[in-house]
């Protein structure tokens, strides 16, 4: 269950320790702006942004814009206002980055800092993880062998704690329902199986609204919406009531792995064969939020170059080196456009966006 705490104290202490992470904001807009290269006939294509900064920098995608590291400082480059673009004078080294569209944090191995509240926050131990939700940041750290995960506000607050003594926590993450919720996976493993446990917690009540057991199955992946929880193992791909807490349904997936799904109006979800050296086959799975999957599969084979596939604005997205290839959900071919540059790297930044990697050159596509 969740331990109230009280706030941070002895702040002043923390600042003489560590020195601000975050020293001062200066707006910086304009002065980050991305260079653009033109989509050959483009079709559902929107421009290709080259990025400031390359596959070699310290990154965070925010859903808005981008978070980067450059000569001890910390940039903003928002994704469609430049005015919205700032820098941030950093004295702390070794820095990571944590964000999401409301809230960014820059932390190391034993602080973090909310970019915009007033102090920084120390803590014993070794910081692990730290994720960003819509209102809330959990910081996963470990000290004397024990897992515990604080949430802060996005003043910097601790407003909870949840200790893992008995279980190791393997993930953690936030959605939004009706208020928004925190929800972890863990493990046991002292027993003769494994038994994975989904919590979930509402950061508003204070209070454990959900906990499910799995045995015996290896949990890979989890996809929240706000009427289901979907849960990929090694076997199934799982249904699960959130509010009940109860298993509706669930579909073989054996050879198979959950790359990407898309959860809006109808949940879809993109396999890829397990052990697959590459992607030129992968398998669409659409399913029914009720106690009947009513699940439809497409088979899709795209080019053996295809570097990467993801689900976008209702499409399957495939991109090649020099292309990227358009499918509907039911299969079919829908496009392509020509890439005016060579891509060697992939990756789906959300349900709209891609981020592309041609040497050390990073571009943001976005799909209409």
């Amino acid at each position: 269950m969740i331990r109230r705490k009280l706030k941070v104290k002895n702040k002043t202490r923390a600042v003489r320790r560590i020195g601000l992470l975050v020293l001062a904001l200066v707006l910086a807009a304009g002065a980050v702006t991305a260079a653009v290269l033109l989509l050959r006939s483009a079709g559902t294509f929107s421009s290709l942004k080259e990025l400031p900064f390359t596959a070699e920098s310290v990154y965070e995608y925010t859903g808005t814009g981008f978070l980067y590291v450059e000569n001890k400082k910390l940039f903003y480059c928002d994704n469609n206002d430049e005015k919205k673009n700032y820098s941030v004078e950093l004295s702390a080294p070794d820095v990571m980055l944590a964000g999401s569209p409301s809230i960014t944090a820059v932390y190391n191995g034993y602080a973090m800092q909310i970019v915009g509240a007033e102090y920084p926050i120390e803590f014993s131990g070794q910081v692990r993880k730290v994720r960003c939700g819509g209102e809330f940041v959990a910081v996963l750290k470990s000290e004397n062998g024990a897992e515990t995960l604080q949430i802060f506000n996005g003043s910097g607050t601790q407003v909870d704690q949840i200790s893992f003594e008995s279980s190791f926590l393997i993930d953690f993450g936030f959605y939004t329902s009706e208020s928004e919720i925190l929800w972890t996976l863990s493990m046991e493993t002292s027993g003769s199986e494994p038994i994975s446990t989904i919590t979930t917690y509402d950061l508003t009540k204070s209070a454990t609204t959900g906990v499910i057991n799995i045995q015996s199955h290896l949990i890979e992946e989890i996809k929240y919406s706000r009427n289901s929880l979907f849960v990929a193992d090694t076997n199934h791909l799982t249904r699960f009531n959130p509010v009940r807490n109860n298993e509706s349904w669930r579909i073989m997936i054996y050879g198979w792995r959950l790359a990407d799904s898309i959860i809006a109006d109808k949940p879809y979800f993109l396999l890829i064969p397990r052990g697959a050296t590459s992607l030129s086959t992968v398998k669409l799975l659409s399913v029914k939020e009720g106690d009947i999957p009513d699940e439809t599969e497409s088979v899709i084979h795209l080019p053996v170059n295809t570097v990467g596939a993801y689900l976008c604005s209702d499409k399957l997205i495939a991109v090649t080196p020099n292309e990227i290839l358009t499918h509907s959900t039911t299969g079919n071919a829908e496009g392509k456009a020509a890439l005016e540059t060579t891509v060697d790297r992939a990756e789906k930044l959300d349900s709209a966006h891609i981020l592309l990697q041609s040497g050390s050159k990073l571009f943001i596509v976005t799909i209409k």
